[in-house]
């Protein structure tokens, strides 16, 4: 599966930023619960592993938290490749306002 890395600036210290990730993860099964299926979270130590399926495309993240940045690493479907660069720019606009 193709990977889409980013990396986002962390302005809330490691703890604050696991917490919000964590909320992050909630609010997504909650509010687009009719959307997404299948989702896991995993913790191990400081980095959080995200699966779901959405529409169809079977999708992972790690998004590994450090006192100043969150290093995310996504991997999508070939299929889902055309969405590449909205999907892209929408983790990294909602983790920007979350983090910051």
């Amino acid at each position: 599966m193709p990977k889409v890395n980013s990396q986002v600036t962390n302005t809330l210290g490691k703890e604050k930023a696991k917490e919000k990730l964590d909320y992050m993860a909630e609010r997504m099964e909650r509010d687009y619960g009719d959307k997404v299926k299948n989702m896991q979270r995993v913790w191990e130590e400081d980095t959080l592993t995200i699966s779901f399926e959405a529409m169809g495309f079977k999708i992972k993240s790690l998004l590994s938290v450090s006192e100043d940045v969150v290093d995310v690493e996504s991997q999508l479907p070939l299929a889902a490749m055309p969405f590449k660069g909205m999907v892209q720019t929408r983790m990294v606009d909602t983790l920007q306002k979350m983090l910051s």
